[in-house]
């Protein structure tokens, strides 16, 4: 869904002006799942020497050089969910200048952009197992994956 936010009618070049990029979880701890998001878009958009930024109240912070050079920097926060709604990726979130991106996650997936009308959908969900089976099998030959989990190796071992 996220790549989508910048198919065509709509500009992808905006993809390499994004200076901002916030995963928020509702779990507390490693955050597997968001550190993995952040990793997907590194993977895909170019985004390289990664280090380590003082993190913010609940948010680990890190700066990354985009395509051009210039920087971008990534969030992972954690927010608590209200009654028992627990997502691994509760929301993400980017920014380029003015312009921002969301999706957000609660029983439906709500999606809203600049040159977008707000929409919602539901939303599936799938449990940690369900995960790492796939993860296992064909998605574990999945290149894509396998550089987004490489990314989210980095942040976790970056330096500050």
């Amino acid at each position: 869904m996220c790549a989508a936010l910048f198919d065509s009618p709509r500009h992808p070049e905006a993809l390499a002006r994004i200076d901002r990029a916030r995963v928020s979880s509702n779990i507390q701890g490693t955050q597997a799942r968001g550190l993995l998001a952040l990793g997907w878009l590194m993977s895909r958009l170019g985004w390289s020497s990664v280090r380590r930024l003082p993190d913010a109240e609940s948010t680990r912070r890190w700066q990354a050089t985009r395509r051009d050079g210039k920087p971008v920097t990534l969030e992972l926060s954690t927010r608590p969910a209200p009654g028992e709604t627990h997502h691994g990726v509760a929301a993400l979130e980017l920014w380029a200048g003015g312009d921002a991106w969301s999706l957000t996650r609660d029983e439906c997936i709500h999606v809203r952009g600049p040159d977008l009308p707000p929409r919602s959908q539901p939303a599936r969900s799938h449990t940690d197992p369900d995960l790492m089976a796939v993860a296992l099998g064909a998605k574990g030959r999945d290149r894509i994956y396998k550089e987004a989990l490489a990314q989210a190796a980095a942040l976790v071992e970056a330096k500050s």
